[in-house]
């Protein structure tokens, strides 16, 4: 009797100023796949596959839905970049036009868009190696002691409300009389 092998897992990254998303789809296991949703048409476009954890709570799509940044783990302590890396790059592909090396592995990284042209990284400015700087984005650092992290930061610009102190947090978010969407 075989086992049968466990379902993929989706991820959607909704743009704030249009009907466009992009799917990140998760298997088998560490392996994930990019898909451009135009959800006017409905027509999807496969992006491209990238081998290892993409981690998508320190990932996100700008507002107009041009640009996905993502922090990815793939283990390889002897890549150029390091064990984990934070890329930038168009929608729905992979292909970095911003690179961060991260030689931490995951206890920093990954990041946020405080507006079209503006990201907001997860990372030390001095303690990781930009690798591809294309020089049309303006970059914040978060402060590494504040517990509030990249998930509240997209959470928040997206319109929802935070109820919860605790780190992760608990969202909701108000869609008519006695209906709201809730995330925990």
């Amino acid at each position: 009797m075989t086992t049968p092998l466990p379902p993929a897992r989706i991820h959607v990254f909704v743009a704030s100023e249009r009907p466009y998303a992009v799917v990140l789809r998760q298997g088998p296991s560490r392996q994930f796949c990019t898909i451009g949703w135009d959800m006017m048409t409905n027509e999807f476009t496969l992006g491209q596959w990238v081998k290892g954890k993409v981690y998508y709570e320190l990932s996100d799509i700008s507002p107009d839905g041009e640009h996905f940044l993502f922090f990815v783990y793939t283990g390889n302590e002897y890549a150029e970049v390091g064990p984990a890396y934070t890329a930038l790059s168009r929608t729905p592909w992979v292909k970095a036009i911003d690179l961060w090396g991260n030689i931490r592995t995951t206890y920093d990284g990954g990041g946020c868009f405080l507006s079209n042209d503006t990201i907001k990284l997860k990372q030390l400015e001095d303690g990781d190696q930009y690798f591809i700087n294309s020089a049309q984005f303006h970059i914040r650092y978060f402060d590494m002691n504040n517990q509030i992290n990249c998930y509240h930061h997209k959470m928040s610009r997206l319109n929802w409300t935070c109820t919860s102190n605790t780190a992760k947090g608990f969202y909701h978010k108000f869609i008519a009389k006695n209906w709201f969407y809730a995330d925990s």
